[in-house]
């Protein structure tokens, strides 16, 4: 009985760790300043939003996570491309995604070494039309 009640703590205990750290990811990645698909730089690295965007790829709830990145006014247009990413993955509708494409701001996209600042819905376009 002992170790029963034990073992339920620790479910919820654990489950509640891991939904923070879900919750800050989602937070971090609403915040990124570059956008960025591959390997960069010379040593060919992963950037952080890549990792926090393949990250919440693989949750149950990715969906809903990358939904509420891209429908908020706080994200930036960095994050609303890796979330858009994220939905096309998921194969979520184009009459949903294309809401969002008028976003009248730059983004900074970095490919190899180069840090280029590009016109949001041109950035956003290539994505729905030919993926991430």
């Amino acid at each position: 009985m002992f170790l029963t009640r034990l073992s339920f703590l620790l479910i919820i205990f654990c489950g509640s760790c891991y939904a923070n750290i879900s919750e800050s990811d989602v937070n971090k990645l609403s915040q990124v300043k570059t956008f960025s698909i591959g390997l960069n730089g010379f040593a060919g690295r992963t950037s952080e939003g890549e990792k926090l965007y393949k990250k919440i790829s693989k949750e149950r709830n990715a969906i809903k996570k990358f939904k509420t990145i891209l429908e908020s006014d706080q994200a930036t247009p960095e994050a609303k491309l890796y979330a858009l990413c994220g939905l096309k993955g998921k194969n979520i509708d184009a009459n949903y995604l294309m809401k969002f494409h008028r976003v009248e701001r730059s983004a900074s996209v970095l490919k190899g070494d180069i840090l280029r600042k590009l016109v949001f819905p041109e950035v956003y376009e290539t994505i729905l039309s030919k993926g991430c």
